[in-house]
């Protein structure tokens, strides 16, 4: 790839454009795997970090300027929007929530406690000139798990039962948070946001279909008309393919367990991920093997190259680099 041509090809796959090459980015790009960043989070603590616009600019340009990534990701947490709304959000050293929250959960509006986002937002779009910045929030059952704390990977049938107990008006206020909250990302700048269902693979279909889906659905629709939105269903989700074909996102980020051939020839948009990113540990003729079957069995206009899950923190950063490089050499 020209390093000089444009490098929004991400922006025109989710618009259904014709690319100029494969754009590629990592889910949770903008931390833990870059030293640099590390280096930060032993001065400063998580909220720290993310509250602060001068600190998150930098952390969000990071991967950009080190990795080379077709798209920056707004630095920040799932959580943010829940202690913007006043819920009591607290992290620990090693970045682990501790959510401290009782009573159903309402929501009032964010009043000035996203001023900050704003802020960041602004900087990094002063610095971001050659490429799109991506905002992102949770999903509402991924979020109803953090509230409830059930959020660990120990706590699947807790997640589960939450959908058999929890009232149809708290799923509505935090739709209602969530679509303000997208909303205020985009009237700040992001080109796309990005919703993350982290946990809806632990749901049966039936319950996702009755329970989830036609929340996801309306935050879908409703963001949709303002930016290109992308879905994604951890957890292993395969088992939701259907249902998740029929979501009017512009992208389907897949997990590492779902066969992404078979899905983009049943949704009419584009879709990303897929690589398992534990695949990093590999030798690198392994690694290009794997990415360059998705690369000959996926279509150039439709297909966003990026990991089925967030980079693992201790993958060696200079081998990523390595395969951003060799992905855009793929052109």
């Amino acid at each position: 790839m020209n390093p000089g041509q444009n490098r929004f090809a991400l922006l025109d796959i989710l618009k259904k454009r014709k690319p100029a090459y494969r754009p590629v980015w990592f889910m949770r790009q903008a931390g833990r795997v870059l030293a640099d960043y590390r280096r930060l989070k032993d001065r400063y603590d998580f909220l720290t970090l993310c509250h602060s616009p001068e600190l998150a600019t930098e952390i969000t340009l990071m991967p950009v300027k080190q990795l080379d990534v077709d798209a920056a990701i707004l630095f920040s947490d799932i959580l943010i929007p829940l202690e913007a709304a006043g819920v009591d959000v607290k992290f620990s050293k090693d970045v682990t929530p501790v959510v401290d929250f009782g009573s159903d959960f309402e929501f009032h509006g964010f009043g000035g406690s996203l001023d900050f986002m704003a802020k960041t937002i602004s900087n990094i779009k002063g610095e971001l000139k050659d490429r799109p910045l991506l905002g992102f929030s949770g999903a509402p059952f991924t979020l109803i798990c953090y509230l409830r704390g059930a959020n660990s990977k120990n706590q699947y049938a807790a997640a589960r039962k939450l959908m058999y107990q929890m009232p149809s008006e708290e799923f509505f206020e935090l739709e209602k948070m969530i679509i303000d909250y997208l909303m205020f990302q985009i009237r700040a700048g992001v080109d796309a946001v990005q919703l993350f269902d982290s946990w809806a693979g632990v749901l049966p279909a039936d319950i996702y279909r009755e329970r989830i889906f036609p929340s996801v659905k309306r935050i879908v629709s409703k963001v949709g008309r303002f930016a290109p939105v992308i879905y994604y269903a951890g957890g292993g989700s395969s088992h939701l393919s259907e249902l998740l074909s029929k979501l009017p996102a512009n992208c389907i980020s897949c997990d590492w367990r779902t066969d992404i051939v078979k899905f983009a020839s049943e949704f009419t948009g584009s879709v990303q991920g897929n690589l398992d990113p534990a695949i990093m540990f590999a030798d690198f003729s392994t690694i290009t093997e794997k990415q360059g079957t998705l690369l000959k069995e996926l279509p150039t206009d439709r297909y966003i190259v990026n990991f089925g899950h967030g980079v693992l923190p201790d993958t060696d950063q200079e081998k990523l680099k390595r395969l951003v490089d060799w992905i855009h050499n793929q052109q």
